[in-house]
């Protein structure tokens, strides 16, 4: 991630196709990891995004659902069907993808073969809340609103550790979802969810 102005003709020359290079306080993003749309409403980032992998009635970010049913994010085609002709011809600067796209590495390669670097989004692997939540520094070093991240990150964090730790209650939770086929999705104990519940005194 280099700054306005800056030669990366070196760099370039050195690194080839090995490093992808992303302009500080890039505009015309497609947003293709939906699950970072809270953290560009943090940030005050939502202007930096152009499109969207989802219709805006799927959005659960009021605020990008809002701007979609404006016109000012326009809607893509969904991660693994891009709409490649409205990226290239609007001139989209970088999409950031979620793990998904590894899914599909043939979308990835048309897409930076059409000259859209792509950024993909690890937050999902990581272990603790605290961990997920820093990923607000990468988008807001991105867009140019590294300050409005590290304040964000700062509140929060301090919020989490007043509650962090706390005497166990002997309560048990049960924590799942249900994915498309109505299945019952359940968390691992190393993962950040059962990490928050027994932060919070709970049992997962």
């Amino acid at each position: 991630i280099y700054p306005d102005g800056f030669s990366t003709e070196e760099i370039t020359k050195d690194f080839g196709d090995d490093l992808t290079l992303i302009e500080q306080g890039t505009k015309n993003i497609y947003l293709a990891a939906t699950a970072c749309g809270a953290d560009f409403r943090a940030i005050n980032a939502i202007g930096n995004i152009a499109f969207s992998s989802i219709n805006a009635k799927d959005w659960y970010v009021q605020e990008l659902r809002d701007s979609m049913n404006r016109g000012s994010i326009k809607f893509a085609g969904k991660y693994s069907a891009p709409d490649y002709e409205l990226l290239t011809d609007s001139k989209a600067s970088l999409a950031i993808e979620s793990t998904m796209i590894l899914h599909t590495p043939a979308v990835r390669g048309k897409l930076i073969k059409l000259g859209i670097p792509v950024l993909t989004d690890y937050s999902s692997y990581e272990s603790s809340a605290e961990a997920r939540m820093e990923w607000v520094k990468v988008y807001g070093l991105i867009t140019g609103k590294w300050n409005q991240a590290v304040r964000f990150f700062n509140e929060k964090y301090d919020t989490i550790r007043k509650v962090d730790d706390m005497e166990k209650t002997g309560k048990s939770v049960v924590y799942f979802s249900l994915d498309a086929e109505n299945s019952a999705v359940v968390r691992t104990s190393t993962d950040y969810i059962p990490g928050m519940i027994r932060s919070a005194g709970g049992e997962y």
